[in-house]
Parts: structure tokens; sequence; C-alpha cells
């Protein structure tokens, strides 16, 4: 039998992986079961906003543009990412909300305007959890404002509401994390072109009996994009 086994294979990658720098990003996957989903817009009519708004919405201002569909990329404990699609909105500027079943805005949820590019469609537009909250923060959205004002500073001369199911809490548990690393290269290594990129997807729940040999970390199975399972 062939002592070098893929096994074996896969622990001296590990080990030469470990003597590298890394850079990594640590994410839950898929927290709030999002990812992918098309968000349903709510049918609610301009004066009705104006009302939920407190003047906000100035029909006064109307745009003529309109919100096409709005994807969910990326959906993790602290983070939510939208794909927003428009028409006829080139250089105007787009922002969102969240607000509870209560009703209420919650402004622990954080996010940035953005100005729509000529012609570019769909844009990104990505919603934060305050960092500064305390750990065993856990909250609920159950509705996603959308507006749109000509300029910044001016008010909104759309907006669109749309269902919104999404969990959200300070603590990252290990047993939920993906971890994506990419090896940065050191010396020659620096001048290649193609870099290998490893995904560690941990077990259900991780074993407390993992250890390190050799620098090796036993425990979480690591996988080579591309590789069989």
């Amino acid at each position: 039998m062939n002592p070098f086994t893929r096994s074996t294979m896969r622990m001296v990658l590990m080990g030469i992986l470990l003597s590298m720098p890394f850079e990594y990003e640590g994410f839950a996957q898929n927290f709030s079961g999002l990812n992918g989903q098309e968000l349903q817009a709510r049918r609610d009519s301009e004066s009705d906003l104006g009302v939920l708004l407190g003047g906000l919405f100035d029909k006064n201002n109307k745009i003529s543009g309109t919100f096409g569909k709005v994807v969910v990329k990326k959906d993790s404990e602290r983070q939510l990412v939208l794909s927003v699609s428009s028409s006829q909105l080139d250089q105007k500027v787009l922002w969102g909300e969240v607000q509870g079943s209560d009703g209420k805005r919650q402004a622990q949820i954080l996010t940035t305007s953005v100005i729509v590019p000529n012609g570019s469609s769909p844009i990104d537009l990505t919603f934060n959890l305050d960092e500064q909250l305390p750990k065993e923060t856990k909250l609920e959205s159950a509705v996603l404002y959308l507006y749109a004002a000509r300029s910044s500073g001016a008010p909104a001369g759309l907006v669109r509401t749309y269902a919104l199911a999404k969990k959200w809490q300070m603590e990252i548990r290990p047993e939920n994390m993906v971890t994506i690393v990419v090896p940065q290269p050191i010396e020659e290594a620096a001048a290649l072109t193609e870099r290998p990129i490893l995904t560690a997807v941990p077990s259900r729940s991780l074993s407390p009996h993992m250890i390190m040999k050799d620098r090796v970390l036993v425990g979480p199975r690591l996988m080579l994009q591309g590789q069989p399972k």
C-alpha cells in the first residue's frame, strides 16, 4: 500500500499552509435562510408611506424611475448584502433601512447611501449590525425600505417596501462559520498568477477534542475548491 495517501497529502498541505500568512473571512452560511432569495415587494400606497415615514417621502419630488428585483447576495449574523436592480435611476442616490415587526426603525442596523452609476444595474446595498453592540444582542427585521432621491440630502422621491425575515446577532457561533482561506505567497511564489483557495467547513458541532499535531489542526475538514468530495 502506498503510504503517501490522500490523507497524508492533506496533512502535508495543511502544514505548508499553516506556515504561510493568510487572509481569511469568517461568516455564517445562509444565517436566516435568505441567500439567493428575491424579496417580495409590499403594496403600500403613497399616502400610507407618507404617514409611515413622517414626511421623508415627498410626492412632489417624485422620481419616475423604478426598482426592479431585490435579491439577497449575503446573509450572515452581522451583515445583509442586497443586489438591487433599477430602471431610470442613473445618478440618483439610493439607500435603505430596516424595521422590526413593531414598525420601528432599527437604528442598530447601519448602511450608507450609494449613487447609481449610469447604465449600471444591479448594484449592491450593504447593511451591517453595529459592531459596538453588546455580544448578546439579537434582532429580527421584518420590513425593508428602499429609497431613491435626486441628490444627497434631498427628500426621497421613490420609496418601495419589501417583506424581510432577517435575523441578526453579534455572536458568531463556531459551528455556523465557513472560513474562506486565501494563502498569501512569499518570495518567488509571489510571482505566480494563480493561488489556491481553501474552504474550511466545520462539522455540525465542533469536537472538544481537536488538537494540534505538528502545526496541523485536527478537526474541521478542509476542502480544496474543485477537489472531488
